[in-house]
């Protein structure tokens, strides 16, 4: 996932518009993509470290958070 203001790049590819906050983005994954419909809700923990929660479609309440970790750039 790659977060430029309102912008993102799905881990699909994709690239469309979320809500940004400083420290917080979230986005509803595209259709096509695995997951279509799920919100996704990320907070920044720190300059490398992010948890992400999804909730699908159909739920009322998130799923478990993950932990993500910035990619190192890789040349």
């Amino acid at each position: 996932m790659t977060i430029e203001g309102s912008r993102v790049i799905v881990p699909s590819g994709k690239a469309i518009t979320g809500q940004y906050n400083r420290h917080h983005f979230d986005y509803v994954v595209p259709q096509g993509d695995d997951g279509a419909g799920a919100h996704v809700h990320a907070d920044l923990l720190d300059e490398e470290d992010m948890i992400v929660t999804i909730t699908p479609p159909s739920a009322t309440t998130p799923g478990a958070p993950t932990f993500w970790k910035r990619c190192k750039v890789v040349s």
